[in-house]
This record gives C-alpha cells, structure tokens and sequence, in this order.
C-alpha cells in the first residue's frame, strides 16, 4: 500500500545551489513550508520529502541523504504547500540515479485549482528549445546535474506538486527540487544561493537559461481559481442587471399598449350631424310631410266598402 509521508520542515540544510536569477526574482524557501508526498519508498533512508530541499549540499554525507525515491514500478506525487501566494518562474529538478532509479516524466500542478503549467526547457538529447505541459521529460543522464525548466505563462500558487507519471529502472524520484518565483511576501526569508561548487558548474548542466518578462507587474495575492471566480461573478451581475432592466421596459409597454387598448374599447362613434343628447332626447323616426300624413288620416277614417251578393 503506498506510503504518504507528511512533515513540516523547520531546519534542513541551508546549502543549495548557484542560480543567477534577476532582481525582481528570487529562490524559494523549501525550508519552511509543509511538504507531502504520495508512494514514498518504504525505506527510511530515501522516504522522507524533505531530503530534496538538500540541494547541492556538497558536505551531504551517507547519514544526510538528498535523495527521495517512490515506491517501486509505482507512481507518486511531491507537493510542496506556503501559507502565501507567490508566482513561480522556474523550476530545477534534480533526477536521482539510485540503483538505475530515476523519474523519466512529471507534471507540474497548482493545487487546488488542479491546473497544468506549460513550461519550456532546453532538449538534452539536440540542444533546442521545447515545450511540455503534462508528461515534461527529464534525462537519466547522470552527467546532467539538474534540467531547469521555465513557465511561460504566469500562473499564482499557494500549493503546487510534481507528479511523477514514469521512470527508469525500478522507480522514479528525485535528489532535489528548487523553485524560483516572484511576488513572495516580505515578510518571508527567501534562499540566497552561495557560490557555485563544482558539482554545479554551468557546463555539467542542460539548463536553459532564464528569462523573465513580467518586470513591473503586481501580485494581488488571489490565486487563478480566485479571480477567475470574481471575473464570472461580476459578468454575472451585470447579465442580471440588463434583464431586469430589460423586462421593467417590457412589462411598462405592455401596460402602456393595454390602457390605450382600454380607452378605445370605451369610447363611442358620434352620429353624424346629430348630437349625443338629440339621439337620447328624440324619436329618431323622420318626419313626415303634412299633405302626406293628412291623406292618411282621411284615408283611415273611411270606410270599408260593403260588398253584397246583388252586385254579382
């Protein structure tokens, strides 16, 4: 059953490697933070996470390893946790060669928001420039002292972790981790790395140089996940905002539209020529001529003929 190793590093060695980084750049503190691992190995001597902060130590003797190492034919994870948000720029990873061991891909993850850095390194195998987002290659080259690899895209941490996906030999692991970023509180001591030692020298290494453009640039302290929540938030508002708007203009035409509807249906057509009250007020028969009505009333007061059967 794989191992999960959890600790709290407080005082490791402070050694660690030569690293020109500009001004605005600095070397993360892997001493003070928690750091958990996922499948560690069973054996105490290479279990413990915190031994890949031991970077470069060139004092490191058989009872200091700098090596961590997973459990065998199994994949695992190295996670390292800040009670800070800052934005990393680099990443050097030290393979380990214990026993043929060693990682041959990994990935870099934010956590929680679980997204994947894309990352640019130099190929040990040609020499040129390439890209990797999940499944980024490390050499088994034991001349190589470390890859380093750069994120091309800007990206805000409080927690990441290296998953390791495949290896060499029995297993995979590493004999140590350094990140660089910007943005880190000042409140917290970072890392100045001493002078270079000859198990570091630029010519033992693959490592592409580092580049940093984002010089005068601030961060808020909110993770990616953060502000892409507030961004939908406020998009969200303002859709709500504009059909409220948009249904009060609709339902205001409606009544509108409904009253004039009202006032026509109420209102009656004047008879031409004749007023309203001379419709109430009179019989609307016409009147007839006075020789007219006076041959109908002569007519009406005669009488019926008598027929008799001598006229037959």
């Amino acid at each position: 059953m794989p191992l999960i190793s959890t600790v709290s590093t407080s005082a490791a060695s402070s050694s660690s490697c030569s690293w020109d980084l500009p001004s605005d750049v600095q070397l993360i503190n892997l001493e003070s933070i928690t750091i958990t691992a996922g499948s560690s190995t069973s054996s105490t001597e290479y279990s413990d996470p915190k031994n890949v902060i031991q970077v470069c130590n060139a004092t490191a003797t058989s009872e200091s390893s700098s090596t961590w190492l997973l459990e065998d034919n199994t994949a695992g994870f190295w996670q390292a946790s800040f009670d800070y948000n800052f934005q990393p720029s680099s990443v050097r990873l030290y393979n380990t060669h214990v026993d043929g061991r060693g990682t041959k891909t990994w990935t870099f993850s934010a956590i929680p928001v679980g997204s994947i850095a894309n990352l640019s390194y130099t190929d040990p195998g040609i020499g040129d420039d390439a890209f990797c987002t999940s499944e980024c290659p490390l050499s088994d080259n034991s001349s190589i002292a470390f890859q380093e690899f750069i994120f091309v895209n800007n990206v805000s941490v409080s927690t990441f972790r290296i998953d390791v996906s495949a290896w060499y030999g029995a297993g995979g692991g590493f004999d140590g981790i350094q990140v660089a970023g910007i943005g880190i509180p000042s409140s917290v001591s970072t890392q100045s790395p001493p002078a270079a030692t000859s198990a570091t020298s630029p010519t033992a290494s693959t490592s592409a140089p580092l580049t940093h453009d984002n010089q005068g640039s601030t961060d808020t302290g909110l993770s990616s996940g953060a502000k892409a929540g507030i961004a939908l938030g406020v998009v969200g508002a303002f859709l709500l905002l504009a059909s409220l708007v948009y249904l009060t203009v609709r339902w205001q035409r409606l009544r509108l539209s409904q009253q004039e509807e009202s006032s026509q249906g109420t209102d009656k057509p004047e008879l031409h020529g004749v007023s309203r009250s001379e419709v109430h007020g009179h019989s609307m028969r016409p009147e007839l001529p006075d020789e007219f009505a006076r041959g109908v009333q002569l007519d009406s007061r005669e009488k019926p003929v008598e027929l008799s059967a001598e006229r037959f």
